[in-house]
């Protein structure tokens, strides 16, 4: 039985031979050495501008998003990102996908697709950084996924889920995720809930 691997076993840091517009475009990875090679993955990536993934808060007191004000109107689903758009919800909302469950890996593949098919139906996404049982804290995956998506354009801001008033962390809990949260992703707001 082949030992498991660590949890991010591998690391990449890539830089590009000029800079890149913004825009769409195609990453190729493939390992190779030895006599075998691992079969190559194409991967979609996307470069956007700074300001277009940041959202503010104006004096008012109000969402600033892609430069314009932005009221939420949010929706606690992510099937049919056609139908919650067509009725007017302009931010969308998961736990399940969202939940790093400690010693599994993250299903960071649908996280993007959700944020994709967000941005693509013209919506924003409510993006927890941590919850359920178990799970409230701020471990090396929590953090990852915050500087893995924090530049994505369909981010709206950074939620904790009831914590206090379940019971489950302590206020000072939810000021180190603030102020950790704060300095590693600052263009976004963050939500208490």
């Amino acid at each position: 039985i082949p030992a498991p691997l660590p949890p991010n076993p591998v690391v990449f840091n890539m830089q590009a031979a000029q800079t890149l517009p913004p825009g769409d475009y195609k990453v190729r990875l493939q390992l190779t050495g030895g006599v075998e090679s691992a079969p190559a993955r194409e991967l979609d990536w996307h470069i956007t501008s700074r300001e277009r993934s940041r959202v503010t808060i104006n004096t008012d007191g109000f969402l600033v998003a892609d430069g314009a004000p932005f009221f939420p109107i949010g929706m606690f689903d992510c099937r049919d990102f056609e139908e919650i758009a067509r009725a007017g919800f302009n931010v969308t909302q998961n736990y399940d996908v969202g939940h790093v469950r400690e010693g599994a890996r993250p299903d960071n593949e649908r996280m993007l697709r959700i944020l994709d098919n967000s941005l693509k139906h013209g919506m924003k996404h409510l993006f927890l950084v941590c919850h359920g049982p178990g799970s409230r804290k701020l471990d090396d995956e929590h953090l990852r996924r915050v500087r893995m998506f924090r530049d994505h354009p369909a981010v709206l801001c950074w939620y904790q889920e009831e914590g206090v008033a379940r019971g489950d962390v302590t206020v000072d809990f939810l000021r180190v995720m603030y102020a950790t949260v704060r300095d590693m992703a600052p263009e976004h707001p963050i939500v208490i809930g």
